[in-house]
């Protein structure tokens, strides 16, 4: 599964326009990635599958959403597998005065896959709320 997903990011345009950055730029991201690909292949068996266990059982806190007072932001890659765009929706709607950004092209790891749409996100919703 990893190394299909290697395989995915490495091919992706490192910006939205298909166009390689002067910091870092193709072989930038790659390094990146090969990063990930290494913790992900190298991390311990019985470790992991406790973490997936974990991700599993874990209770809902859909009803807590609604007592979330503060500027809220969610942020899902429109490819996001462990974070689909209908939870990411439910989660923003339920948290009052929260935006939602889809960021296209982009997985469970959008800040990595697409930072320049990311930080263009982030920036914007900051300002907004003057943070």
């Amino acid at each position: 599964m990893y190394k299909q997903l290697f395989k995915r990011l490495r091919n992706r345009p490192s910006s939205s326009d298909g166009q390689h950055r002067e910091n870092g730029g193709q072989h930038g991201r790659i390094l990146q990635y090969a990063h990930l690909y290494e913790m992900m292949s190298t991390t311990n068996p019985e470790g992991a599958a406790a973490a997936h266990r974990g991700r599993a059982e874990r209770r809902d806190h859909q009803s807590i959403l609604s007592g979330i007072h503060l500027p809220s932001l969610i942020v899902v890659g429109e490819e996001d597998y462990f974070t689909p765009r209908p939870i990411a929706r439910i989660m923003s709607d339920n948290i009052p005065g929260a935006q939602l950004a889809v960021i296209s092209g982009a997985g469970h790891l959008p800040n990595m896959e697409t930072p320049e749409a990311f930080n263009d996100i982030l920036d914007s919703f900051l300002r907004q709320h003057n943070l």
